[in-house]
């Protein structure tokens, strides 16, 4: 059985936690917010944040409201 879409966004943002849709948006909005700081302005958090989440896109592009 293949996993759900929200499942594998989960996983690929190392959360164990149910996410609901809203969270998960919030998290792609901060990634914009974080895109759009010039690089040399962006903390480790920032940028481990940014990768998680275009992991997340990455792994499933045609997935929610994306």
């Amino acid at each position: 059985m293949s996993k759900s879409w929200k499942r594998s966004q989960r996983e690929a943002l190392g959360m164990n936690t149910p996410t609901t849709e809203r969270e998960y948006d919030l998290l792609v909005v901060l990634a914009d917010i974080v895109d759009a700081t010039p690089v040399c302005q962006r903390t480790a958090a920032m940028l481990a944040l940014l990768a998680e989440v275009r992991a997340a896109q990455a792994a499933h592009p045609e997935g929610g409201g994306q």
